[in-house]
């Protein structure tokens, strides 16, 4: 995946922003060293790739960045919540990014 493509939501600091992939809010990381990618919708870890190295994280050829199916692939967060609310800590993420 490359993230240096995706389109520019909200710029959070020299390296961090929020960006768009389909549907779905990405924290984006571009660093020198790394990029990465974290989906907003069910904290999902999509992307980590060192510099000059292939992606580590193993996404499906057919994930739907939708934002209504859980994403096939990557790492997800684990967060404590109900099922209606089950990853209350993107949630707050989300809130504090202001997305």
């Amino acid at each position: 995946m490359d993230l240096s493509v995706l389109p520019t939501l909200t710029v959070l600091s020299d390296y961090v922003t929020i960006a768009q992939l389909g549907d779905n809010k990405m924290v984006r990381v571009l660093h020198p060293k790394a990029s990465a990618a974290i989906s907003l919708h069910g904290g999902h870890v999509v992307s980590f790739k060192p510099e000059g190295q292939e992606d580590l994280i193993w996404m499906s050829k057919d994930a739907v960045y939708d934002n209504k199916a859980a994403l096939r692939g990557g790492i997800q967060f684990v967060g404590r919540g109900s099922v209606a609310s089950p990853h209350p800590h993107m949630a707050s993420l989300a809130t504090v990014l202001g997305s």
